[in-house]
C-alpha cells in the first residue's frame, strides 16, 4: 500500500514559503587603529633627558671621587670637571643609555610593538646602504667646504676638546659608533612620527631638525656658521627620513657624515704631529 503522504499530490497546493524580510548584513568592524606613542610620551622623554643629565652627571662625579686616588687622577673642581672631555663623554654615554632604555621599555612594554620595525629601522639591500653612505660622505665634504668659506673667529668647545691629548680618539669612537644610532632613534625614529601625525611631514622635518641642532649648540657655541651648518645637516637627515619613510637611510647618512668628519680631523692632527716632528 502506497503511503499517500510519501508522494506529492498535484491537486494539493504547494506550501507557501514564509515571507521573511531581508535583514541588513552586519557591517564589518573597522580595522583597529594602530597603537602609537603620543605627544605626552615626547614630554616624558624630555623629562627623562633632563633628569638623566642630572643623574648621569652625579654618577660620574661619584665615580671620579671613588677612583681619583687609586688611579692618580688630577684633583679637579666641579667647574673644571664639567669641562673635562672624558667626564663630558662619560656623562653623555650614560645619558644615551638611559634614553634608549626608556624608549625600548615604552615601545615594547607600554605599546607592545616591535622596537626596530615600529621605529622604521629595517634592513636594506647592500646597494641602498652604499648609496646612502655615499650621500653622507658628500654631505660631510659640503659642510667642510662651506666651513672654510665661513670661518669662525672663536674656537668652539668641541674644538678645544679635540685638542686635549687623546680625547679626540674617544670622541671619534663615540661619534661614529654611538651618537648616530642613538640620535637617529630619538629624533627621526621616535619624535619624527609624533610631529608628522600632528602636522604633517613639513612640521616633522622642521621641528626635528631644530631640536637636533639645538642638541649640538653647546658643542659649537661661539661659532654661528658651525651652528648654521649643523642645522643644515639636521634638515638633510630629517628630509631623508621624510622622503624614504624609513630610519635606516638617515642613520646611514648620519654615520657616514660623522665618520668622514672624524677621519678628516684625525688625519689633520696626525699630519700636524708629523710636520711638527720633522721640524
Amino acid at each position: 500500500m502506497t503511503d499517500p503522504y510519501s508522494t506529492p499530490n498535484p491537486e494539493w497546493p504547494e506550501p507557501s514559503q514564509p515571507n521573511v524580510p531581508d535583514l541588513p548584513s552586519t557591517p564589518e568592524a573597522p580595522p583597529p587603529k594602530p597603537v602609537f606613542w603620543t605627544g605626552w610620551d615626547a614630554w616624558v622623554l624630555l623629562g627623562m633627558a633632563v633628569a638623566g643629565s642630572i643623574l648621569s652627571s652625579f654618577l660620574c662625579q661619584v665615580a671620579y671621587l671613588i677612583f681619583r686616588s687609586p688611579l692618580r687622577w688630577p684633583v679637579l673642581g666641579i667647574d673644571e670637571l664639567s669641562k673635562n672631555p672624558y667626564f663630558v663623554l662619560a656623562v653623555q654615554f650614560i645619558l644615551y643609555i638611559l634614553l634608549v632604555s626608556f624608549l625600548f621599555l615604552l615601545i615594547t612594554r607600554k605599546y607592545g610593538l616591535d622596537f626596530y620595525s615600529s621605529l622604521r629601522l629595517i634592513r636594506l639591500p647592500s646597494r641602498d646602504l652604499r648609496r646612502f653612505f655615499s650621500a653622507g660622505i658628500l654631505v660631510a665634504f659640503a659642510v667642510m667646504i662651506f666651513s672654510t668659506l665661513l670661518p669662525s673667529a672663536r674656537e668652539t668647545p668641541l674644538e678645544r676638546i679635540f685638542g686635549q691629548g687623546n680625547a679626540l680618539y674617544f670622541f671619534a669612537f663615540f661619534g661614529i659608533v654611538i651618537a648616530p644610532f642613538t640620535e637617529e632613534l630619538i629624533f627621526r625614529g621616535f619624535l619624527f612620527p609624533i610631529f608628522e601625525n600632528r602636522g604633517g611631514r613639513g612640521l616633522a622635518i622642521i621641528v626635528t631638525a631644530l631640536i637636533f641642532a639645538g642638541l649640538h649648540v653647546p658643542q659649537l657655541w661661539g661659532s654661528w656658521p658651525a651652528i648654521g651648518l649643523i642645522l643644515f645637516v639636521g634638515f638633510v637627515l630629517s628630509g631623508i627620513r621624510a622622503a624614504t619613510g624609513l630610519l635606516t637611510p638617515s642613520w646611514m647618512v648620519h654615520l657616514a657624515y660623522n665618520s668622514t668628519l672624524v677621519l678628516m680631523v684625525i688625519l689633520a692632527k696626525i699630519s700636524g704631529l708629523l710636520s711638527h716632528s720633522v721640524r
